[in-house]
């Protein structure tokens, strides 16, 4: 095991080698920006440049001139990448769901849905080492699913159909379902039961990927802790795919200047226990991927109070480390 003076000169990839990969989400656009501090992470997230608005932006026109700025830079610097996303209920573009000009049958929307999961996936088929495949698709309410656009064109097996394109178009990349608030509450239970309904019918559903979207006072670290117990004794797999840890509550409407001395230190808190949860189930867990690099740049900053500064990530507003990031480099000294 690496010594303690040792670590605070290696990245922070390095010190999780071995255990799982260590990611971020980035804009293409953004790479110079984060130069410093990139050599940090071993997996990138294209934050947007392979959403279907971008991606996919006419019936007959694919642009893939930002994603693959992203994928040939991961190349260029050994780094894996990780697909986001195929089909989601946000950013399409208009030519999908709002050309009223087009009625496109349920048969039609199939056929859109193959053609977009199978061009994207084939291009990218010796780039991208897993897929969200679908994202956000369970319901917040009593009913499974999500009711979305995606839905009521096909119904509720586009979630099937959209995983079975996947892995037609490329049988060795991990494809994910990638949602939030899935470690806790009833939409636990729900996530469990839906992915075990899915393999036992055959569907090529690799496991979960959770978004780890946290506050400094919530979730509780035990619920987490216990979800992934839960998923241990099942055939999934699980990547933590959009992880930062904002300083406020989500219903707390307050803006600050900066964030107190206190909230940092229990920002560093939850962080640390947090890679304890994910050291005791590493057997599980493939990447975790942070979403955003540094402080200076989030999207915290305007959701869920538009326009407001927050502090989510490892490096703060100067590219500097903070004291959870010291926290997590410990945990594997």
């Amino acid at each position: 095991m690496k010594n303690a003076v040792k670590s605070k000169e290696e990245k922070l990839w390095k010190l999780y080698d071995g255990l799982f990969k260590i990611g971020a989400a980035v804009d293409e656009d953004k790479l110079p920006q984060y130069d410093d501090l990139l050599d940090n992470f071993n997996s990138l997230s294209p934050e947007n440049q392979m959403k279907p608005c971008i991606i996919h932006p006419e019936k007959d026109v694919f642009d893939f001139a930002a994603a693959d700025s992203l994928v040939n830079y991961a190349k260029e610097h050994s780094k894996a990448v990780r697909g986001h996303t195929l089909i989601w209920h946000n950013q399409n573009p208009d030519w999908i769901f709002n050309d009223k000009e087009a009625a496109y049958t349920s048969s039609d929307y199939v056929k859109i849905m193959e053609n977009h999961i199978g061009t994207i996936m084939d291009r990218y088929r010796d780039s991208v080492f897993s897929w969200d495949v679908v994202n956000e698709i369970l319901s917040d309410g009593n009913e499974l699913l999500r009711d979305t656009n995606w839905k009521n064109a096909i119904g509720d097996t586009y979630v099937e159909k959209a995983l079975c394109f996947a892995r037609e178009a490329n049988p060795k990349a991990e494809l994910f379902i990638n949602d939030y608030n899935i470690e806790y509450g009833e939409k636990s239970d729900k996530a469990i039961e839906y992915i075990t309904s899915l393999k036992k019918k055959g569907v090529p559903v690799d496991g979960f990927g959770i978004q780890g979207h946290y506050r400094i006072y919530f979730p509780p670290l035990e619920e987490i802790r216990n979800f992934f117990r839960k998923l241990s004794k099942l055939d999934v797999k699980v990547q933590i795919t959009e992880l930062d840890v904002s300083m406020y509550r989500y219903e707390d409407n307050t803006r600050l200047e900066e964030p107190s001395i206190i909230m940092i230190d229990k920002q560093r808190y939850y962080y640390e226990e947090l890679f304890k949860i994910y050291k005791e189930y590493r057997d599980i867990i493939g990447s975790v991927t942070f979403w955003g690099i540094a402080d200076d740049y989030t999207w915290l900053d305007d959701f869920p109070v538009e326009n407001r500064k927050d502090w989510p990530l490892l490096f703060d507003v100067n590219h500097k480390r903070k004291p959870a990031f010291d926290s997590i480099c410990k945990l594997v000294c």
